[in-house]
């Protein structure tokens, strides 16, 4: 492995067939990624054991569906080609003659080339008679097998670093000092013994062994030299195995074994207590590490063993040279929390003790506190559960005692060979060296790992599978979407009628375009307010000119069918019964089944009570109409994030917390108010919101629970909306509100000043993920409210994001022409919270248009365009300078219901936006859909006039 361009790695797997046992496990899942991203294999097969009421093939779907598998699926061609390699491999190991169906036994003997044999408990509490039989009986009957195929290059065995945790030096060979007259004796002798014999006699057999597992372990190593040494086998010994480094995403974990048990209640402000040496030094690595280390030692098992008479190659896979200790690695762990987390378990919420005694008393502390918790939780109607978690983490945590407290030293000469004969290329594709991970980075991203992939799913998971409230002394479940092809989201809208309102506006827009695309509904009733000299129809062919319907436009059969789906209603919504045509109402109440209500103003600078009527009085009127549609099976009401914004943590509820008598007593105050009292009580009657919009929306959000709490209703609230990420095409925008209005100066490579304040995070989502959740939200609205549960509301963010307002639009520079984004990056762009400094940026903004207004001789547009573009940019100021925090489980429960292929089909998820994509094509969007449409449009203007 010499020459810096090519691979032996890479080579021998190319076009070879594969065998993972254990690839449920958590190893075993990053090993069987890697595989299918780096490495030309021909098939994988993965051995897999039935397990409750999952097959084999669905429980490697589940495997697939996960997290780890998201950068394969981005490229949907190649990932099919690469799912099709995987074949499940249905497994008996109670049986020593038929482990495997006759015809698939055939295929693995005559095509497997490589084995690798990650079967293994990793239960440290089991019986010795279970842990023998799985780690040792199992391994036993596995490797019949494997002596029996034709083609077989390497195998290697995965035991831990532990196996002979006896001695405090452990080298690089097996120790065979297994007593009782071996391995087979004494297993021969325990399966003989009753259960009060096992109990008894297992410590006097396991000796210096803190547990059964560490004790299999090395028995299984001792079995493989005793009978396979003619295999071409390795064993390969990891230590402590935590989440991933770099592959294929930073932090990745999925079990709470080890450190990630740990940290479980500091990540939720928890006290929590540790039994450990914080002077010793453990080893750990990263599983993506630990992963391309064993691909590696699989081919110098190969080339080892190729000689019969060398001894069967061990490789200690660790640090010698790591000089952390335990003390550093929790303060590293504790870095990563949030600053408040982090100073309540710097000085509070954390301790770490060698001392049993003092363990002790923490630990009363602790169940205290969940036993409290669980107090609270009876008290709201809830079962108790925290107690049972916490004393599952503590018992998870104290079978690491043995290894928290003591240290030990290796040789790791075989690794270290490894690591020395590998090429430039392969110490990039298959990067195994720990000396060179950066561990003060790791163990500061490692408790937002644990929180993103460890602790959000299971809760989402909870919330999807837990028990509704008891109906007719029965306990209904909350119904999951269904896994696979089908799509429960698809079957729904199949068929159905639709009412979207508010569809001429940015979402709606996009909305009807994705529902047109993806969607086979029967109809789709849109209805629009006449406007100027343009009526709902007209409006309608405005809406269907725009370049968003470009793609749909490509196929022109199909496009006139669609068309002929969309019927627009005109109504006057000042009026109580909108002047509809009574055959066409008529045809509303009965035919509608699913209302999409997004009718609204955005404007924040409307006066109070034109806000009031537009976003509470019409929504109101809207709401009334619908409870009379016969046929109405789910009505998403489009709120806001921001509508809760006089508070810093906004929780997926309804605040019913208005003054002055409620909603409708409000309304009547306001309405009885000339325009200069409004003006004048404004101030006080919005309270600390930040203008009449989000009040307004709030208003609409209290009125529905008052008044419209029968109807199968829920809230949907997307934060700020940008344009779309990937459908149906990127960076598509028609408007200047928001950010696309920050960087319309900078796109023409003028000067630009912004009043925002660059570390904090704002809540930015694209259009197109947006409707997608919208439309799935329908769906689980429809479900929750049938089992008669309060009003869902959708928080639609992502509480990890943590993209800076600094660098989204340092990201946006990114998409500038070279000369604007040097110019842009150096001088042309200036981000502050200065208040005085914004003003001093503003006056150099204005001589600049001012200059060019001069120059042009033409009537002054730049000074009115920029006046416009300053006065919405300061209109979001509030939001710019301020930052939120957010519950979202509702959104995050949805997502865990839908299948793969809904996943891909109305894609939502925020954590898989790659922002630097998005951002580098947010201006480029801008330009095209949203500035020269409308140069093109004045330029007409002018040649007409």
């Amino acid at each position: 492995m010499s020459d810096v361009g090519c691979s032996k790695i890479m080579e021998f797997y190319r076009g070879s067939t594969v065998l993972i046992t254990g690839a449920s496990g958590f190893v075993g899942q990053v090993l069987l990624e890697k595989i299918l991203r780096s490495l030309e294999v021909d098939r994988v097969y993965v051995m897999i054991r039935p397990k409750w009421n999952w097959n084999v093939e669905s429980r490697l779907q589940r495997i697939l569906d996960g997290q780890l598998f998201d950068v394969l699926r981005k490229d949907s061609a190649k990932w099919q080609e690469m799912t099709r390699k995987v074949i499940p491999v249905e497994i008996n190991l109670e049986e020593d003659e038929h482990l495997i169906v006759d015809q698939l036994r055939s295929k693995l003997l005559n095509e497997v080339n490589v084995v690798f044999n990650l079967l293994a408990s990793v239960n440290f509490n089991e019986p010795l008679d279970c842990a023998l039989r799985t780690n040792v009986e199992y391994t036993d009957r596995m490797l019949e097998l494997v002596c029996k195929m034709k083609n077989i290059k390497t195998v290697v065995h995965v035991s831990t670093f532990y196996s002979n945790c006896d001695k405090r030096v452990i080298e690089e060979r097996i120790y065979d000092n297994v007593g009782y007259g071996g391995v087979a004796n004494m297993i021969n002798i325990v399966s003989k013994l009753n259960e009060p014999e096992k109990q008894i006699l297992t410590q006097h057999i396991i000796g210096n062994f803190p547990n059964t597992y560490t004790f299999s372990k090395k028995c299984a190593e001792v079995l493989i030299q005793d009978k396979y040494r003619s295999l071409p086998i390795g064993i390969f010994r990891p230590p402590i195995v935590s989440s991933t480094y770099r592959e294929p995403v930073p932090g990745w974990i999925d079990n709470f074994n080890g450190p990630s048990g740990m940290v479980v209640p500091l990540s939720q402000g928890m006290y929590s207590a540790a039994l450990l040496d914080t002077r010793a030094r453990p080893f750990i690595v990263p599983v993506d590490y630990c992963v391309n280390a064993l691909i590696s030692c699989a081919v110098d098992v190969h080339l080892q063993r190729a000689h019969q008479s060398l001894a069967i190659p061990v490789y200690n896979y660790t640090d010698a040279k790591c000089n952390l200790s335990w003390g550093e690695i929790i303060a590293g762990f504790i870095q990563g929390l949030p600053p408040f987390k982090r100073f309540m378990a710097t000085y509070f919420t954390a301790t770490l003790t060698r001392n049993r005694m003092r363990y002790a008393l923490c630990k009363k502390l602790m169940l205290m506190q969940a036993y409290l918790l669980d107090l609270g939780r009876r008290l709201r109607g809830e079962a108790p559960a925290l107690g049972q978690i916490f004393e599952k983490m503590i018992s998870l945590s104290e079978v690491l005692e043995f290894f928290c407290l003591n240290e030990w030293r290796m040789t790791n000469d075989n690794v270290l060979r490894v690591q020395a004969a590998a090429t430039e290329l392969e110490r990039r594709t298959f990067p195994c060296d720990l000396t060179k991970v950066d561990w003060k980075g790791y163990y500061k991203g490692f408790v937002p790992g644990v929180i993103r992939y460890a602790i959000e799913p299971r809760k989402a998971k909870h919330r999807a599978r837990k028990n509704a409230e008891e109906q007719n002394g029965g306990t209904a479940k909350v119904p999951k979407m269904s896994d696979g092809g089908h799509s429960d989201v698809l079957h729904f809208y199949r068929g159905s009628t639709v009412l979207i309102t508010g569809a001429s506006g940015f979402l709606g827009r996009v909305l009807l375009e994705k529902i047109l695309r993806s969607l086979e509904v029967r109809k789709v009733y849109v209805i629009l307010r006449p406007r100027r000299s343009c009526d709902a129809g007209d409006r309608l062919n405005q809406i269907f000119a725009s370049k968003l319907f470009d793609t749909l436009r490509m196929d022109a059969v199909k496009w006139q069918r669609m068309v002929r789906k969309i019927v627009p209603v005109e109504i006057d919504l000042e009026k109580e019964n909108f002047e509809m045509d009574d055959g066409l109402k008529s045809e509303l109440l009965g035919e509608v089944n699913v209302v999409f209500n997004m009718l609204a103003s955005v404007r924040f600078i409307d006066s109070l009570d034109v806000a009031l009527r537009t976003n509470v009085e019409y929504t109101d009127r809207m709401l009334k109409f619908v409870g009379e549609m016969k046929n109405i099976k789910s009505v998403v009401h489009v709120s806001s994030f921001y509508s809760n914004c006089d508070r810093r943590f906004i929780e997926e509820r309804i605040y019913d917390d208005l003054r002055f008598g409620g909603v409708e007593k409000l309304i009547n105050v306001v309405s009885k108010l000339r325009k200069e009292e409004v003006k004048f009580l404004t101030p006080y009657l919005i309270g600390s919101f930040p203008n009449t919009y989000v009040f307004s929306k709030k208003c609409a959000e209290v009125l529905i629970q008052e008044k419209y709490s029968s109807l199968p209703i829920g809230i949907f609230r997307p934060p700020i909306v940008s344009s779309t990420y990937r459908e149906p095409v990127p960076g598509w925008v028609d408007n200047f509100n928001g950010p696309s209005g920050m960087v319309v100066p900078l796109s023409v490579g003028m000067y630009h000043g912004v009043l925002l304040d660059p570390r904090k995070c704002p809540c930015i989502v694209p259009v197109d993920y947006c409707v997608n959740a919208l439309i799935c939200c329908v769906l689980d609205v429809h479900r929750q409210r049938s089992l008669k549960l309060p009003i869902p509301v959708y928080n639609y963010t992502d509480p990890q994001c943590k993209q800076s307002w600094g660098a989204i639009i340092n990201g946006f520079v990114q998409g500038l022409p070279p000369f604007k984004r040097f110019m842009a990056t150096y001088f042309t762009l200036t981000l502050t919270k200065s208040k005085l400094r914004y003003a001093f940026c503003k006056r150099l903004m204005q001589l600049e248009v001012n200059l060019l207004d001069l120059i042009t001789r033409t009537p002054p547009k730049a000074g009115l365009i920029l006046n416009r573009l300053t006065a919405q940019n300061e209109a979001l100021a509030f939001f710019t300078l301020g930052e939120w925090q957010m519950s979202n489980g509702n959104v995050l429960r949805m997502l865990a219901e839908t299948s793969e292929f809904e996943r891909q089909l109305f894609p939502f998820d925020l954590t898989k936006l790659d922002w630097s994509v998005y951002c580098r094509q947010f201006i480029p969007g801008v330009v095209r859909y949203a500035i020269e449409p409308r140069i093109a449009k004045a330029r007409d203007a002018e040649g007409k006039s």
